[in-house]
Parts: C-alpha cells; sequence; structure tokens
C-alpha cells in the first residue's frame, strides 16, 4: 500500500514575502512505527523537548534580527513579532536562555560593535551614532561600564 499526502507549509521569510512549498508525507507502512510514534507523542519529556527546541529557534531568530538591525532604532514589539511570540513570553524565554534580557542584549551587541569601529581610529561620537546611541554620554557611560574604560581611551 504506496500512498502519499501532501502537506502545503507556509513559511515566512519576512514582512512580505511567504515561502510556500509542498512537502510528501509518507504514511506508516507498519503499525508498530506509529505506536512508537503515538507513545512518543504522549510522553511530557518529548512534549518540553519540542516545545524547547522551538523557542530555542524563535529566540534564535530574535538575535540575529537584534544583530542584523542593530544600528537601528528597535522597539520590543517588533523584535517578538520576528520571533513570533508575545512580547511578555519573548522576555521571560530570552531571558531565560540567555541570562539577559532583549534590550541588554542590543545594548551588548551594539558595544561590541562600537569597540571593532574604535579599533580602527574612528571618533567616538561618529562610532556613538553609527551603532544606534542617540547619546554620547549614555553610550560613553555604557561603554565604560562594559569594558573598564571611555571610548576615547579604548584601544
Amino acid at each position: 500500500m504506496e500512498t502519499s499526502s501532501n502537506i502545503i507549509i507556509c513559511q515566512k521569510i519576512n514582512k512580505d514575502q511567504t515561502k510556500v512549498s509542498q512537502q510528501i508525507i509518507q504514511p506508516f507502512d507498519r503499525k508498530d512505527e506509529l505506536d512508537l510514534v503515538v507513545r512518543l507523542r504522549h510522553n511530557p519529556s518529548f512534549d518540553k523537548l519540542f516545545h524547547d527546541n522551538y523557542l530555542e529557534k524563535r529566540i534564535i531568530q530574535a538575535m540575529n534580527y537584534i544583530e542584523k538591525n542593530y544600528a537601528e532604532k528597535m522597539y520590543l514589539n517588533e523584535i517578538a513579532k520576528e520571533a513570533c511570540l508575545s512580547k511578555f513570553h519573548f522576555i521571560r524565554i530570552f531571558k531565560q536562555m540567555n541570562g539577559m534580557t532583549p534590550h541588554q542584549y542590543l545594548t551588548f551587541v551594539r558595544i561590541e560593535k562600537a569597540k571593532q569601529m574604535l579599533k580602527i581610529e574612528r571618533a567616538v561620537s561618529e562610532v556613538c551614532f553609527a551603532v544606534g546611541f542617540e547619546s554620547i554620554t549614555s553610550f560613553s557611560m555604557l561603554f565604560k561600564r562594559a569594558s573598564g574604560v571611555s571610548p576615547s581611551l579604548y584601544l
């Protein structure tokens, strides 16, 4: 008995495009294989593993979004939307997985990019605005807190 069924999968690529693909799913030929899948699916640890893996992928997607757009003004709603999670659930899961909030991670990424830019001897004010900070004072304070030295003395 060789039959197959088609499943149409829609995957969001970005906010304007959706990738539609079709996958062929082969039914189980043997009853014991089906029984094994059913038993695994009703196992609470299997559910936790599946759920955690899904959430991990969502958080990694959000982290990639932050790393790609760090220089732009970002809002929590945008990042949570990119992860396909509500903002409160997103913050909680993000902090559990990374040990820092999304805002702290954004600041960390910006400071790391600033360090790279300062190594090639660019002006502090230029670096400040290039990495997405709106105030030289807050940039200098956060930079010094993170690296132990002010941006003008960094190298």
